[in-house]
């Protein structure tokens, strides 16, 4: 089984976005969940999280820094912030299901493109089998 060939974009994750550098304040569970050198008890990882919340609260820095602790880790992982790739293909999903940690950004950016939405759909179907 090999991993997707590396796709040539300018996304870059931020080399400041770190969990130790994160503010949590009352998500601190959330934190715990993410974090993988957090050990807390009690605290069970999910194969799927789905973070929300308005601009500017840190889910972009959160799902960047949990792309970091993964890479750190000898893992392969993928950022893709939907609001710079919404002009590109959804084909750019095909094959990352393969990877230890997807992370989608700003997904509400194609909510309403039937070409992306069944791309999703279809991502997710590929991540949970």
């Amino acid at each position: 089984m090999s991993l997707p060939v590396q796709l040539p974009l300018s996304v870059q994750l931020r080399d400041d976005a770190t969990f130790a550098n994160f503010y949590s304040g009352r998500n601190e569970t959330l934190v715990n969940l993410l974090d993988m050198d957090r050990s807390v008890p009690g605290i069970e990882s999910e194969q799927f999280i789905f973070l929300y919340g308005p601009k500017g609260v840190g889910c972009s820095h959160l799902l960047q820094a949990a792309c970091h602790q993964v890479d750190r880790r000898s893992g392969r992982s993928i950022y893709l912030p939907m609001k710079e790739l919404v002009h590109y293909s959804p084909k750019l999903l095909e094959g990352i299901e393969r990877l230890q940690l997807v992370c989608l950004d700003d997904i509400g950016e194609v909510a309403g493109i039937d070409e992306w939405e069944e791309a999703l759909f279809d991502l997710f179907n590929r991540l949970r089998d």
